[in-house]
């Protein structure tokens, strides 16, 4: 998880796991770029990837009660 939890407000570099190592570069010189307004190392696209609300639909519908098992929400 790389990103801002809060816009403006707190950041978290977290949840790297067995690759931790080799993306750690990456994913802190991503946090920086953020937090200081400046161009991005990756692509915006892949970046969502590993943004901290990447899956706020989700538990958003979860705790809706508007999830269905049998299609993805």
């Amino acid at each position: 998880l790389v990103g801002w939890i809060e816009p403006g407000a707190r950041a978290v570099l977290s949840a790297l796991g067995g690759r931790g190592l080799a993306f750690a570069d990456l994913c802190a010189e991503l946090l920086a770029s953020q937090l200081n307004d400046e161009p991005w190392p990756l692509s915006p696209a892949l970046a969502s990837m590993l943004a901290p609300d990447r899956q706020r639909g989700v538990w958003d519908n979860l705790s809706a009660g508007h999830y269905n098992a049998a299609a993805p929400p």
